[in-house]
């Protein structure tokens, strides 16, 4: 799983940058689109390799804390 990981770090980051960049202000439907053209375009492009389900809890989440905020019905 760690080998994986260190592989796929490089496009990750790329992915979670733009998302905290550009993603703020819109739909989760929309943020999901956008995170699919970066991977189709920017990142196959240049060569970068990046997880294929890709999703920005999971790179910075902190799983407990997430656990106890839906414990208590937020999203």
């Amino acid at each position: 799983m760690l080998d994986t990981k260190y592989s796929t770090v490089g496009g990750d980051v790329v992915l979670a940058a733009a998302f905290i960049t550009y993603c703020g202000s819109f739909t989760q439907k929309y943020r999901k689109i956008l995170v699919q053209k970066w991977q189709e375009h920017a990142l196959k492009d240049n060569e970068l390799t990046f997880t294929l389900n890709f999703q920005i809890v999971e790179l910075f989440g902190d799983n407990f804390k997430i656990r106890e905020w839906r414990i208590n019905k937020l999203p």
